[in-house]
């Protein structure tokens, strides 16, 4: 991975945020970055683009960067709708750097990798469709402060389609009798509700339970498919480090209806992925099983095996 030679850190490289592009859709992306930008506590910010993206879609990413805006709706006093247009008077601090990765997997250790070689005590990772709450770094600098034990620290997450909440992520924590807000093995073999996106996660406490191949580390197994996360979280949490879910709406996870795609490149399982063609992606109930029940054997071993899947008749 290359130096950030062009992100001069504002925290003292103690965090670092990665948002994974490979593609975009302007005024959701330009939302996520205003928010990054308005922070309340000071963020360094890589964007991490596909290196398939062409010269103009680069140069936009990077336009947006510099000045991002959102639209707020209000209304008049006849009750018109209004709609309005917030730019940042902050300035993001961010670099651009390419990647050859085409999954989430894979771009997950990538962002693992530039944060351990530039020296950045912890690293998180955002979807280019999602929000943060922005006081989503300064509730993390609060917590991290008070517990200097935990590796992990996730947001409540809100789950939303269409301007509606659905669901919510990473909750469960302070829920099923729990009052700590730890997880642990009991909740995660029961139940996969963590998130990847949006936490924050210690380097040098993932580093030691990540494999090690040719100097790079790979906290994900990216031969997981869509059981990676699950299976990194059960691994992690096995090796006991500790997680805390900070009591706090931190993230606005964006999902979609009915997708007719699965982007790899997302860590978002769409909702319909068992009606998404082979083709576009999809996977059949019975894979969808199969990969699940597979991280839970897999967390024990430290190696990225070579699995696959074989579609069965019976």
């Amino acid at each position: 991975m290359k130096e950030l030679k062009n992100l001069e850190t504002l925290n003292n490289k103690n965090l670092l945020v990665v948002l994974p592009i490979n593609k975009i859709e302007e005024e959701t992306l330009s939302e996520s970055l205003y928010n990054l930008a308005e922070q309340t506590n000071p963020t360094d910010v890589l964007i991490l683009v596909s290196e398939n993206l062409e010269k103009d879609t680069l140069e936009k990413i990077s336009e947006i960067a510099n000045k991002p805006y959102k639209r707020a709706f209000e209304t008049d006093d006849k009750g018109n709708p209004l709609t309005k247009t917030l730019t940042s008077e902050k300035t993001l601090n961010f670099a651009i750097q390419t990647t050859t990765s085409t999954s989430f997997n894979s771009v997950f250790n990538d962002a693992f990798n530039i944060a351990n070689e530039n020296g950045y005590k912890w690293f998180s990772v955002i979807d280019k469709d999602d929000v943060v709450e922005e006081s989503w770094v300064y509730n993390f600098d609060r917590f991290s402060t008070e517990k200097e034990d935990v590796s992990v620290f996730f947001p409540i997450v809100r789950q939303v389609s269409a301007g509606n909440m659905t669901g919510h992520l990473n909750e469960a924590t302070w829920l099923e009798g729990k009052v700590d807000g730890q997880a642990d093995l009991q909740l995660l073999m029961s139940w996969n509700c963590l998130s990847p996106t949006g936490c924050m996660l210690k380097v040098e406490d993932i580093k030691e339970y990540s494999e090690e191949r040719e100097g790079k580390y790979y906290p994900f197994k990216e031969n997981m498919s869509i059981a990676s996360s699950y299976e990194f979280f059960l691994r992690m949490i096995y090796e006991d480090l500790k997680t805390y879910t900070i009591p706090r709406y931190g993230y606005q996870m964006r999902m979609d209806v009915n997708s007719s795609t699965f982007d790899r490149f997302s860590s978002k399982i769409p909702s319909n992925i068992t009606t998404i063609s082979k083709e576009n992606g999809g996977l059949t109930a019975k894979e969808i099983g199969f990969w699940m029940e597979q991280a839970k054997s897999e967390y024990f071993m430290s190696e990225d095996r070579e699995i696959e899947y074989e579609e069965t008749t019976a």
